[in-house]
């Protein structure tokens, strides 16, 4: 079996049959790759349909749970996978048709643990634009490498995995929080030997303001701030690199700013500012030290936070 594909499925009846016809719309035997369809205790149609896809096709298994949330979703799919590599799909998105070839073919070449793809983002408008994926000059490099040097949007469709090397080292999504993605990027890059950035846009990503990162709420940033905490647990635990580190707090800077938005952040009520304002002013990652070369702005963004977070928030909204 060489290709897993996991989707985690929870009320997306409107999407769905889009996502899996373009599973299947590809060009390998279906003997060859395997359709993981995870039922996150939807409350829609959407089982039904996944039902109706796995009568179907013989590579398509549908698994049923008590809703755990995406991470969950995606850990049941992983335990039940059996393919070579794993691809983390979301059932509101698509895949290019007729790509698994040259993607396996790609995986095999390099001998890799991970890929890196682009992708094509397609707006609400109806208008479209295609990512590719930044690429390491060097090639194939090591994950700490990869994640120190290569600064991406850590979007879980956009990597795939060789299974094996997720499962040797007991990798699984952190549940209970949304941003599961961020969370994940580093602990899979840090055991990663063979990494590597293939310029296709393979992925399809389709807005969705009724998604989980189209959502912005309070809880969206403190599980950021889990996040944080997670990425230092993660730090006292294992014997990482300085590269590395410098990686982890790139993140960490990210995520102050996404926080701090003040679009989002002036939003929130006084006291909930405050809450953010403490748990950010506690972490590990403050003052925000990484070391990278930073254009004007995101050196402003780092001295402004540096002096005092509230006084970023205030001054935020005029450095464009």
């Amino acid at each position: 079996m060489l290709f897993s594909l996991v989707i985690p499925i929870y009320n997306v009846e409107k999407y769905l049959e889009r996502c899996v016809k373009s599973l299947l719309n590809q060009d390998l035997k279906t003997g060859e790759y395997e359709i993981i369809l995870v039922n996150d205790g939807t409350k829609d149609n959407s089982l039904s349909i996944a039902k109706k896809f796995e009568t179907e096709n013989i590579n398509i298994k549908v698994i049923s749970q008590a809703n755990k949330g995406l991470s969950g979703a995606r850990n049941t799919g992983l335990k039940n996978a059996i393919g070579k590599y794993v691809w983390f799909i979301d059932s509101d998105d698509s895949i290019v048709n007729n790509c698994l070839k040259g993607l396996y073919d790609f995986l095999e070449a390099g001998n890799l643990d991970i890929v890196h793809i682009g992708f094509t983002h397609y707006f609400n408008d109806g208008s479209e634009k295609s990512y590719q994926p930044k690429l390491h000059p060097a090639g194939v490099v090591t994950g700490e490498k990869f994640f120190s040097e290569i600064h991406t949007v850590p979007t879980a469709w956009s990597f795939i995995h060789n299974r094996k090397s997720l499962t040797d080292n007991n990798l699984e999504f952190f549940e209970g929080i949304i941003h599961e993605d961020e969370e994940f990027l580093p602990r899979v890059m840090f055991y990663a030997k063979r990494v590597q950035s293939w310029s296709k846009q393979l992925y399809a990503y389709f807005e969705n303001s009724s998604s989980i990162m189209g959502t912005k709420s309070l809880k969206s940033d403190l599980n950021k701030c889990v996040v944080l905490q997670n990425f230092q647990n993660f730090l006292q635990s294992h014997n990482c690199s300085p590269a590395f580190i410098n990686g982890l707090n790139y993140r960490a800077f990210i995520i102050f700013q996404t926080i701090l938005m003040p679009t989002n952040f002036l939003k929130h009520s006084q006291k909930d500012q405050a809450l953010l304002i403490t748990k950010l002013k506690n972490s590990y990652f403050y003052p925000i030290r990484w070391s990278g070369p930073l254009n004007i702005k995101f050196f402003l963004y780092k001295q402004l936070m540096n002096i005092d977070l509230k006084f970023y928030t205030t001054l935020r909204k005029f450095i464009k």
